[in-house]
């Protein structure tokens, strides 16, 4: 229900050929997806400890998490908006699959951050307050889809879609934060994040004149430009990485 009921509607309202295009964007992000969920899944073992000694050994445990998912959902999120029409190049799809999928492309760092909420609050043994989370957000996708189609073109529905996602993510994004800060008392939630968001934007802007390029300059100059800023920013510092390069020369050498 959470993640296609927007199909549903779109396929009552404009037709299976548009319900089949917004799916095939959608799609990428199903991909995506894994990704937060497999670093979560490795983590909760830890968080569960942590909840079990108090909410400052949660807090100082997720803020890591929390930092370490937006910096990898922010690429993601850059990269979906600017090489959109060539992840879709191949799906064979209507002309609004490439479209919605930059728009989709913002939810990406939104389904990364949001992965945090999930887990610490079931860590905590809160789950019930993210099924009010997710429940809320249903019935809020559910009123904009309605209302969006509608006065969107008649082709133009995956796109109206696509922002009803966005918008649906983005209020979970603050809903989260906000019934989260009730357990783990307040928390940084901007400041950590003023550095990804400086990194994103100068990925974008080497990303999107690269946007029509051949795919290894598309992505490895804006992904190169991306680290570096990282770096450059304190987003990532040098002393977070040590214990990866660590494990990495260990794999090496074995």
């Amino acid at each position: 229900m959470y993640f296609r009921v927007d199909l549903v509607i779109l396929q009552a309202l404009r037709g299976f050929e548009q319900a089949g295009d917004y799916g095939a964007a959608n799609k990428f992000l199903d991909g995506l997806g894994f990704v937060p969920q497999a670093v979560m899944s490795a983590v909760y073992p830890a968080l569960s400890i942590a909840a079990t000694r108090g909410a400052d050994q949660v807090r100082a445990l997720y803020l890591r998490v929390y930092r370490l998912l937006a910096l990898v959902g922010m690429p993601a999120s850059v990269l979906c908006v600017a090489l959109a029409p060539a992840i879709v190049a191949d799906t064979h799809t209507l002309a609004t699959a490439a479209p919605s999928l930059r728009v989709l492309g913002a939810t990406a760092f939104f389904l990364f951050v949001v992965n945090s909420f999930v887990f610490t609050l079931g860590a905590m043994d809160r789950q019930l307050s993210f099924a009010a989370l997710a429940g809320a957000s249903v019935v809020v996708n559910v009123g904009l889809n309605l209302a969006l189609i509608p006065l969107f073109g008649a082709d133009q529905g995956p796109v109206a879609c696509a922002w009803a996602t966005v918008a649906t993510e983005a209020l979970l994004f603050v809903a989260g934060l906000v019934v989260l800060s009730r357990y783990l008392g307040g928390l940084p939630w901007v400041r950590p994040l003023i550095p990804v968001a400086v990194s994103g934007a100068a990925m974008a802007a080497v990303a999107w004149p690269l946007r029509d390029a051949a795919q290894p300059l598309a992505v490895g100059a804006p992904v190169a430009a991306y680290c570096a800023a990282v770096l450059l920013t304190g987003a990532l510092r040098p002393a977070e990485l040590r214990p990866l390069i660590a494990a990495v020369r260990g794999r090496l050498r074995a």
